[in-house]
């Protein structure tokens, strides 16, 4: 039952990392479908605009950066011009709260690695008293 146990906490250490990058910021849109991959997430406290636009201004510092494989949710990009009310060093984009979403099968080894041996401990412990002592 301990490994039982070891298991599932190994399974939601490694879950964690997929939902624990969601930020509060501002993503530069630089047209239709295309949109950066870093969340500005200091706000200046001023606004300019954009787009005829009243928006808020944003630091370039402190930023986080977009994982490798990963996309923002929601997709920053599928937003109209109108939308957008955030800038960053001159550069329009759309402030919201995002997360990153990251495929699971960069961790698909980790999961078969802990399943084999889960089930190597738990078919050795079954049968284990079916094998043959050896005696000197």
């Amino acid at each position: 039952m301990r490994a039982f146990y070891l298991f599932l906490m190994v399974f939601a250490l490694c879950s964690t990392g997929l939902t624990a990058y969601a930020q509060n910021g501002c993503v530069i849109v630089y047209g239709p479908g295309s949109a950066g991959t870093v969340v500005y997430t200091s706000s200046k406290g001023t606004t300019t605009t954009c787009n005829g636009q009243t928006v808020e201004n944003f630091n370039t510092s402190p930023a986080v950066a977009l994982a490798a494989g990963c996309q923002w949710i929601p997709y920053p990009a599928t937003s109209p011009a109108t939308l957008r009310n955030c800038i960053v060093n001159g550069s329009c984009g759309v402030k919201n709260n995002y997360t990153q979403l990251c495929p699971l099968d960069d961790y698909v080894w980790v999961l078969i690695i802990m399943t084999s041996g889960l089930g190597f401990y738990l078919f050795r412990n079954r049968f284990d008293h079916l094998s043959p002592t050896i005696q000197a």
